[in-house]
């Protein structure tokens, strides 16, 4: 072709661009029928007539340099107009070999196969003039992998100007690409080249594009130019079906102007939030509605909105006893603001519905969480008053070791379902490893109510706590119970201090039925004074076993227990050997109740524990498990108790009658096993008439303070229906 076209026939970009960018094929068929205005030597030329064409094969046709060329050519040349050629591809192949470097680095991109072209056309202009045109567009087909390498290339300049990290790509295109009015000049410059590419792309897969998750089973609609691309279609994100929305803006703009933004609705699951990292069981069932939105700004800030329609989900927060069902509405949001990729802020966290309002922000520090400030979390029933009213915040550790502090203030918070507990639904108590260490943890909180279990509540509770990430080293614990029965109800505090190389804990209540009620300990109990002391083992805690034992001792006077299925089934069962006549109701006074224990992983061992009022006296070792609401226990009883200890105190025969210090006439052994609510009671007659048996039983009356140091109680030796060994 070079040497059949003279130098200086059509414009001065015509041949040197034909002659360079086509350098290799074959050309069959040619005919040209031309007319020339020529000077003598030819020296100038111009063509006033022309009609001619060929069919081109094999051709190799340089489009875009240094972008691979299209190889493997078939086309059909026509020109009618001396300053038009018309070049109609039929067929070919868009080579990505030799590939260019990837953007940013000196590394080939790897081998990719080829776009196949299906039609097309080449249209050269102003070939009789100063400056000369093409207009190229293309039909193809092929892997996405090679579109996206094409799209990638430098010098298109299309996807590095918004980079998306684009790994492991796969699936096929079907599209069309455009360079519209192409100067054919050799100091070309990219502003100068007009380039339109779209496609329809189906099994579209993409390595880790969220969270590190993939994303499969694309069927998208791509649209690139010089102003910008878009992405839309639906695909499946991290395992969910998903609609998605991408928008690049490659205009330049001031500071502010959006440069990108992608939008994804979705409707996943809980099984399919998982993993995401969002593993909540106990909390999220169901499906939630989602619609999430990224910004990104020029000045390289960025701002994330996420919707959550709740409607459809189940949600539950069982600590503070609350739930909503699966089609009750209720809708989240969120804002995030963020720059050059790290979060500088969380403007906006809500969530609305009957029943529930909750409202904070968080700021952050070199991408990091600081404070999430709670103005409210309000849960409840809807149509009545919020359970749980707080407000408060949450600082996060300033640096490693340092605690997380939280600091809550509000009218109520309904902590019932902390305290639930169903018989028999927990497991039987095993050794269990020893936990590891978790964060340390501060909190400080003044409640004006607290819900706890059955229905009882605290007032006016104030919490001052520390925790290491193991054990709570540091709590004071104040507060009322409510008045009921008759109660008056009373003030309560606890404390648990730093004791040498162990914790001491400490207690006081003016109503003791009401704390050990609301506290969900014993649901039957009334009035009483309590005092508590303990002391935990700390020190002796090994990799498998016990967890931070509690030992100690408890006194409890003048209280009452009512309608309490334990006592009054040992009533029943003393009635039935025409010892002890039951009372008439199924109250139950008590002067005085004092015990040693120990307590861990919800198991509270007894070990000398003794009451008594004006009709009997009793004495209880065993086990009380407190997750399954279940008793294991043996004692004595003393039916008559005052009659009793009179007798041992009457002259002259008294010493006969009961010679040792708190003797009696009377007595019998006793077992409770099973469950609180419905109790198996044994009672041996065989040991009702044993003068003087009773050796120092209720020389506990005496009173002693428990709260002070009291002495290890060893936990029951093992039997196999689980009780007290023979000995107790």
């Amino acid at each position: 072709l070079a040497a059949l076209w003279p130098i200086g026939l059509g414009g001065p970009g015509t041949r040197p661009w034909l002659t360079e960018n086509i350098p290799s094929g074959q050309l069959t068929g040619l005919h040209l029928a031309l007319a020339l205005h020529a000077a003598e030597d030819f020296s100038t030329a111009q063509i006033t007539y022309i009609d001619g064409g060929a069919a081109g094969h094999d051709l190799t046709v340089h489009w875009l340099r240094p972008v691979p060329p299209l190889v493997q050519g078939e086309a059909v040349l026509r020109v009618t107009d001396p300053d038009v050629l018309h070049i109609q591809v039929l067929s070919g192949m868009q080579s990505l070999n030799p590939l260019a470097a990837q953007p940013g680095t000196a590394r080939p991109a790897p081998t990719r196969a080829p776009l196949n072209l299906t039609g097309g056309e080449v249209v050269l202009s102003g070939l009789t003039g100063d400056d000369q045109f093409a207009d190229i567009t293309g039909l193809f087909t092929g892997p996405v992998a090679s579109l996206l390498t094409v799209l990638g290339h430098p010098r298109l300049h299309l996807l590095d100007r918004r980079p998306i990290p684009l790994h492991n790509p796969a699936g096929e295109v079907t599209g069309q690409f455009t360079v519209a009015h192409l100067p054919l000049k050799d100091d070309l410059d990219i502003g100068d080249v007009h380039i339109d590419a779209g496609g329809h792309l189906t099994g579209v897969h993409l390595g880790g594009i969220v969270a590190g998750r993939d994303l499969d089973r694309g069927v998208l609609d791509l649209l690139a130019n010089n102003d910008g691309l878009s992405v839309q279609g639906k695909a499946d994100l991290a395992g969910i079906p998903a609609a998605l929305q991408v928008a690049m803006d490659f205009r330049a703009g001031p500071p502010s102007q959006p440069i990108q933004t992608v939008s994804v609705q979705a409707t996943p699951t809980a099984a399919q939030l998982v993993p995401l990292g969002l593993n909540m069981p106990d909390i999220l069932s169901g499906a939630l509605g989602v619609d999430a939105q990224m910004i990104t700004r020029r000045d390289g800030t960025d701002s994330v909105s996420l919707k959550a329609d709740l409607t459809p989900a189940g949600l539950a927060i069982h600590p503070l006893n609350w739930s909503k069902p699966a089609g009750q509405p209720a809708k989240a949001e969120l804002r995030l603001q963020m720059r050059d990729g790290r979060v500088t802020a969380l403007d906006s966290l809500t969530a609305s519905g009957p029943g529930l309002d909750v409202r904070g922000t968080t700021s952050f520090a070199d991408g990091r969480p600081r404070r999430l400030q709670l103005q409210r979390l309000a849960l409840g029933v809807p149509g009545k008053p919020p359970t749980t009213d707080l407000a408060g915040s949450l600082a996060w550790p300033a640096k490693p070791g340092d605690p997380w502090v939280a600091v809550l203030d509000g009218p109520s918070l309904d902590a019932s379902g902390q305290f639930a507990r169903t018989p028999g639904a927990a497991p039987a108590s095993k050794p269990k490893p020893k936990p590891d260490t978790g964060p340390a943890w501060q909190v400080q909180a003044q409640i004006g109510r607290v819900l706890t279990a059955d229905g009882q509540a605290l007032s006016g509770v104030k919490l001052d706590a520390r925790n290491n990430g193991t054990v709570i080293t540091q709590a004071a614990l104040s507060g009322a119970t409510q008045p009921a029965a008759g109660q008056n109800g009373g003030r309560f505090q606890l404390s648990i201090v730093p004791d040498g190389g162990g914790r001491r804990l400490s207690g006081r209540a003016d109503d003791a039925g009401g704390l050990l009620r609301a506290l969900g300990v014993v649901p039957d109990l009334y009035g009483g004074q309590l005092t508590i002391g303990g002391q935990y083992e700390d020190a002796h805690v090994g990799n498998t076993g016990p967890d931070h034992p509690l030992v100690g001792g408890v006194r409890i006077i003048n209280t009452r227990l009512k309608d309490a299925p334990v006592a009054a089934r040992l009533l029943q069962a003393l009635s039935g050997y025409g010892v002890f006549n039951a009372l008439g109701s199924a109250d139950l006074t008590v002067l005085e109740f004092i015990a040693q224990f120990r307590y861990t992983d919800d198991i509270l061992v007894l070990s000398q524990a003794r009451a008594y009022n004006a009709s009997l006296g009793i004495t209880a070792k065993g086990s009380l498990d407190l997750a399954r609401q279940s008793a294991d226990i043996d004692g004595t009883v003393v039916p008559a108790y005052l009659l009793n200890s009179f007798l041992g105190h009457l002259p002259l025969i008294g010493k006969l009658l009961s010679p040792e210090k708190g003797g009696g006439l009377i007595a019998m052994n006793y077992s409770v096993h099973g469950p609180f609510a419905d109790p198996r009671v044994t009672v041996n007659p065989l040991s009702a008439v044993t003068p003087g048996f009773l050796r120092g039983v209720f020389d506990v009356f005496d009173s002693q303070d428990p709260s002070g140091a009291a002495p290890a109680a060893k936990p029951p030796a093992s039997r196999p229906h689980g009780g007290i060994p023979s000995d107790g």
